[in-house]
């Protein structure tokens, strides 16, 4: 217990800091904590899941990189890319797409810039 006390990113959760009992016996633990994640956006696609991300807040653009996360649906496009001897040419379904999205002025908005699939 006491080496996992010593470590700072164990005892910056909120799980490690109740467990210890923080909250009840030190008054700056009572608030919520600045650490929490906030959720100050959110980008949804029908077709693929977000798999990495990187934002630059000085620009205010964010790249995301999202792919079809169901194994069978890859598998599906998979087969379906393939191109069969008697076909003059193999249908072209992404698997994954990378987007570059820029924040608007002032807002908690993102508008796409560029798509690559």
């Amino acid at each position: 217990l006491s080496q996992i006390c010593q470590r700072r990113d164990v005892m910056n959760t909120a799980e490690a800091q109740a467990f210890v009992g923080l909250p009840e016996h030190v008054a700056d633990f009572r608030q919520p904590s600045s650490s929490e994640p906030v959720q100050t956006a959110e980008v949804q696609d029908p077709k693929f899941g977000v798999v990495d991300f990187a934002y630059d807040p000085t620009h205010g653009v964010l790249v995301l990189a999202a792919s079809d996360l169901s194994w069978s649906s890859r598998i599906d496009t998979k087969i379906i890319n393939l191109r069969l001897p008697w076909e003059q040419a193999a249908p072209a379904v992404p698997s994954s797409q990378m987007s570059i999205w820029r924040q608007a002025a002032g807002e908690l908005r993102f508008d796409l810039l560029a798509v690559s699939r």
